[in-house]
């Protein structure tokens, strides 16, 4: 396969993170930049990433690079690429627009209309319908970056956010996103511990991010098998096949380390937080081998037969 051009997003700070779990993932030529990672690698690699990221929040796979001095310019950009490749006639798409220091387009709704234009103008032109918009759940994510004069056009292979596991509640409050719980295991050097059965406690636990987190890694539970759904599963191009591949391999991992997980437990003195923790414990499967229980943090000693280990909390 050939090496194709990729951009990672991330929470500012998180780079440097990122960076380090995009090479453990088989990415080449990785750069780190705001809000982001720079890299390359085949389709597999950037499937890879989407199903196995603990930390980035979007995989961007990049389309072309084009210079920007006018409205008429960001159009023509948009319109050059053959959107037949990536989409059909009677499919639905959104396009995400951020521009910075652009002296033409600063309105980043004028800037999206410009670029859904274009895609409309052509499929029209070449087969007399339209795609449709969709804001929500659309076939396919246009990403479009405007940087000075320099724009970067992209496809969104990841559909929604990948911080989005799958296993919380939407309607209950999130102090803390997921990604953000993974970084901050990775910094403990969980992943290392959990490996030698090292316990993890939260004794001040909320709605389980922290643990379902910690679970997943110790487990080698890849977190996008959680999702129902990807970006690049209406794109055109997509390999079903070697997403396929991808999946068993994922779940042949994960059953693999479930059978060896060491102990993970939680306390919290909220009812509410405790009746949340269990909900997103068990939406993720994870019932069997995490422990929750309402308890004052005063009381939130470890077992003495538990093995050794950290406490790790996001503290009020």
């Amino acid at each position: 396969m050939t090496d194709l051009q990729f951009f990672a997003t991330s929470p500012k700070a998180m780079e440097d993170i990122l960076a380090t779990e995009l090479k453990q993932l088989g990415a080449k030529n990785v750069k780190t930049a705001l809000a982001g990672v720079a890299f390359e690698g085949t389709l597999e690699t950037a499937y890879t990433i989407c199903l196995w990221s603990r930390i980035a929040n979007r995989v961007l796979l990049t389309l072309s690079h084009f210079e920007v001095n006018s409205q008429e310019d960001l159009y023509d950009g948009i319109y050059k690429v053959n959107w037949f490749e990536h989409i059909k006639p009677d499919d639905s798409f959104a396009v995400s627009f951020n521009a910075k220091g652009s002296e033409v387009i600063n309105n980043t709704h004028f800037g999206a209309l410009k670029v859904k234009d274009a895609v409309v103008d052509q499929m029209r032109k070449k087969f007399n319908k339209r795609p449709d918009i969709h804001l929500t759940q659309p076939d396919i994510r246009i990403n479009v970056y405007l940087n000075r004069t320099q724009a970067t056009l992209s496809l969104d292979l990841s559909g929604e956010s990948l911080h989005r596991r799958g296993y919380r509640d939407i309607t209950l409050p999130a102090p803390i996103k997921e990604n953000l719980a993974a970084a901050i295991l990775y910094r403990s050097g969980w992943p290392a511990l959990a490996q030698q059965g090292d316990s993890l406690i939260d004794p001040m636990c909320g709605s389980a991010t922290l643990l379902l987190e910690a679970a997943m890694i110790a487990a080698d539970f890849a977190p996008g098998l959680l999702h129902e759904s990807f970006g690049f599963f209406k794109w055109k191009k997509h390999d079903t096949a070697v997403w396929d591949s991808l999946i068993s391999d994922a779940e042949q991992r994960k059953a693999t380390g479930l059978q060896s997980m060491p102990t993970i437990v939680g306390f919290d003195q909220s009812r509410q937080a405790i009746n949340a923790a269990l909900l997103h414990i068990e939406n993720a499967g994870l019932q069997d081998y995490i422990h929750v229980e309402r308890r004052d943090i005063n009381d939130a000693a470890p077992a003495e037969s538990w093995q050794k280990g950290i406490v790790v909390c996001n503290s009020p």
